[in-house]
């Protein structure tokens, strides 16, 4: 606590003093009206400062070593045995009959009579009245009183501030902490990461596949081609003579006409077939292997380094500097300037505008026009339609089923699992830890002006 206490007013002295320079820092010394008011107290007094030796403490980091425990990781092998029920899949093959339902074309002709609407036209002669849009041109006068503007100079007088800059010199005195540099060698102790390579053996046991040839009989279907007689419909065009209901004449038209022949084609039906196939059949045996794994294993390595900083350390030095700083001041001045002054007179004027005015004139006119009237005609006409029939039929294919039987195995199952072993470890810890050292600090001193007042340095 004495030591914390003596820190503590070390430090308050250290920033007392350094507050005073910088205060002082750009004005005058104690031989002049101004001495210090910001760092003495409020009376005539003059400051001097004193070195002293004072007791200080500096934070250094020492070394020690520590014994810590760890957790090291070890993997270790499980073996289990399971056992499983699998769905084994067999196909056997099944006859089915399905009906199905077969499209027939048929014809089928039918006679319509239908009234349709003849039209006749026949010219007619109509009078409309139509109103006629004729431009025509009005001139209109018309009297106004404008505003008449008129100019004249005028001279007027102002007085403005013209600013003149004064450049004044001042002098000034200031105490400044000079920095002063000096190299020193420390020793510090650095953990060096060194590599080492671990060979280690492992052993596992691994599954080793082997084939063997195997005969099996298998069904397959082949395909084989047979002629078949069918009936097949086409459309072909065939010329007609028609009237044209509009104009009355006689004219060609194709009309689609539906034909029935028969026609051989190849269909292909599947005939089950057996087969003898060889397959590879394969199977595993358990082998027991040895290989070998290479792991960087990284040390800490303590070393000794030794590495130079500089030091710095600061020297109290009085210097003296001057500043130039340039004074504006206003000088007034009379000045005149000459300005156009605008005013109105009223006058009478005369002027006169066009204007185009539409009037609408009514006018007779004939046109000729094509009345159209209807009448009714009864007319007779055939239309062909092919009708699809569906007709049912039998037929029979074969499909291959598919049922699961249930079916024991068993197998093994290798699992790493990992188990946390405790294990002392030496580490090596930095402190912080607070060394005294003897400094000298300057303390200012607050003495009364006596009447032959001594200068302060």
């Amino acid at each position: 606590m004495r030591k914390l206490l003596l820190s503590s007013l070390a430090m308050g002295v250290t920033l007392a003093l350094v507050t005073c320079e910088a205060q002082a820092f750009g004005r005058k010394s104690c031989g002049s009206s101004y001495c210090a008011p910001q760092c003495a107290p409020q009376m005539d007094t003059c400051v001097t400062y004193q070195e002293r030796v004072v007791t200080a403490y500096r934070t250094e980091m020492q070394q020690r070593e520590v014994t810590v425990t760890v957790n090291r990781v070890v993997p270790r092998e499980v073996v289990q045995n399971h056992k499983v029920t699998v769905m084994v899949p067999e196909y056997r093959n099944e006859t089915r009959t399905v009906t199905v339902n077969k499209v027939v074309p048929r014809e089928v002709v039918q006679t319509h009579k239908a009234t349709v609407m003849v039209p006749e036209y026949r010219n007619e002669t109509r009078t409309v009245t139509v109103n006629k849009v004729v431009p025509r041109e009005v001139v209109q006068t018309h009297k106004a009183t404008v505003m008449v503007p008129e100019y004249r100079n005028e001279t007027r007088t102002v007085t403005v501030n013209r600013v003149v800059p004064r450049e004044v010199v001042q002098t000034h005195k200031a105490t400044v902490m000079v920095p002063e540099y000096r190299n020193e060698t420390r020793t510090v102790t650095v953990n060096r990461v060194v590599p080492r390579e671990v060979v280690q053996t492992h052993k596992a046991t691994v599954m080793v596949p082997e084939y063997r040839n195997e005969a099996r009989t298998v069904t397959v279907n082949r395909m084989v081609a047979r002629q078949v007689e069918r009936e097949v419909t086409s459309c072909q065009m065939v010329s007609e003579q028609v009237v044209d209901s509009c104009t009355g004449c006689c004219r060609t038209v194709c009309k689609p006409t539906y034909v029935t022949s028969k026609v051989l084609s190849t269909v292909y039906e599947c005939v089950p077939e057996q087969r003898e196939i060889t397959v590879q059949v394969c199977s595993y045996r358990p082998e027991e292997r040895t290989y070998q794994t290479r792991q960087l294993v990284c040390e800490t390595v303590p070393e000794q380094r030794q590495y130079t900083v500089q030091v710095c350390s600061y020297r109290p030095e009085e210097r003296t500097y001057q500043t130039r700083q340039v004074v504006c001041e206003t000088v007034p001045e009379q000045r005149q300037y000459t300005v156009q002054v605008c005013s109105y007179r009223p006058e009478e004027r005369t002027y006169q505008t066009r204007q185009v005015v539409n009037e609408t004139v009514a006018e007779q006119q004939q046109y000729t026009v094509q009345v159209c009237s209807y009448r009714n005609e009864e007319r007779t006409y055939q239309t062909r339609q092919v009708v699809c029939e569906t007709v049912p039929e039998q037929r029979q294919y074969t499909v291959q089923v598919c049922s699961y039987r249930n079916e024991e195995r068993e197998y093994q199952s290798k699992q790493i699992v990992y188990e946390t072993v405790p294990e002392a470890v030496k580490q090596i810890q930095y402190v912080c830890v607070q060394v005294p050292y003897q400094t000298t600090v300057k303390v200012p001193v607050y003495a009364p002006i006596c009447a032959a007042p001594a200068p302060c340095h």
